[in-house]
C-alpha cells in the first residue's frame, strides 16, 4: 500500500515535469518565431530606406543629366514634395544613423550615396550613380534660385542647396 502510494506520487510528479517541458518547448517555438518575423520587419524597412535613398539619388542624377543636355541657361527646380530633405532627415535617412549628405563626386563624375547602419546593426548600404558632365558646383540657395534648383551656366551645372544636403567634391 506504501508502495502503491509513492508510484501515484511519482507518477504525478513525472506528468508535472513533463507538463513544464513541453511548455517550455512550445514558448521557446514561439518566441522564435517572433523574432523571426521581427527580423523580416527590419529587413523590409532597410531595404525601403534604401530604395528611397537610391531613389532621391537618381532623381538629382536625373535633373542634373537634363539640365546638361538642355544647354546654357536651362534650369530646373526639384520641389520638396519631390526630393524632400527634411522627411528623410526625420526618418533617419539622411543623418544620424541613416543617410550621410550626398555627394556629388566630380572627377568620378557619379553621384554617392551611403547608407548607414540602421538602428537594428543593419549593414552600410553604398549607391552610386553616374552623371554626364564633370563641371559641377554646388551655392546656397536664393531667392531666384530655390533648394534644389540645377542651373547650366553654359560653363557648369550649378545645385543651388544647403551643405547639409548636397556636397560637391
Amino acid at each position: 500500500m506504501v508502495l502503491r502510494r509513492w508510484r501515484e506520487r511519482h507518477n504525478e510528479a513525472q506528468v508535472t515535469l513533463e507538463g513544464i517541458l513541453v511548455s517550455f518547448i512550445a514558448l521557446f517555438l514561439i518566441l522564435s518565431l517572433v523574432n523571426l518575423q521581427w527580423e523580416r520587419f527590419y529587413l523590409a524597412r532597410e531595404a525601403g530606406e534604401g530604395g528611397e535613398i537610391k531613389m532621391a539619388g537618381e532623381l538629382l542624377a536625373q535633373g542634373i543629366n537634363t539640365v546638361y543636355a538642355n544647354g546654357e541657361g536651362f534650369s530646373m527646380y526639384i520641389p520638396p514634395d519631390v526630393l524632400n530633405y527634411s522627411r528623410m532627415q526625420a526618418s533617419g535617412s539622411i543623418t544620424g544613423l541613416g543617410m550621410s549628405v550626398i555627394t556629388i563626386n566630380t572627377s568620378s563624375r557619379r553621384i554617392i550615396l551611403s547608407k548607414g547602419p540602421s538602428r537594428t546593426g543593419g549593414a552600410t548600404w553604398n549607391i552610386s550613380i553616374s552623371i554626364i558632365p564633370e563641371s559641377i558646383a554646388r551655392l546656397n540657395p536664393t531667392s531666384e534660385y530655390r533648394e534644389t534648383t540645377i542651373y547650366n551656366n553654359g560653363t557648369s551645372i550649378i545645385i543651388y542647396a544647403s551643405s547639409g544636403n548636397i556636397k560637391v567634391v
